[in-house]
């Protein structure tokens, strides 16, 4: 795939990030991203953040009730 232009991020006053050769990956799963686990996903679940292992994992919605208690959608 051929680079298709110029990224540039940066927050803040923290140094900018730059990359010369933009070359983004066509049909990205969620499985190919680092720190997410979806062994065992099925049908209603949902990702959770596991603060013990630093990792997103799936679980069935049904296995959290109760232990949800805040949801936080940031700010758009």
């Amino acid at each position: 795939m051929a680079a298709i232009g110029r990224v540039v991020v940066q927050t803040g006053s923290r140094p900018a990030i730059v990359s010369q050769k933009f070359e983004p990956k066509v049909n990205l799963s969620v499985s190919d991203i680092s720190g997410i686990s979806v062994a065992g996903v099925q049908e209603g679940y949902t990702l959770i953040f596991n603060s013990s292992t630093g990792n997103f994992e799936s679980k069935a919605i049904a296995d959290l009730t109760g232990e949800i208690t805040e949801i936080f959608g940031g700010t758009f």
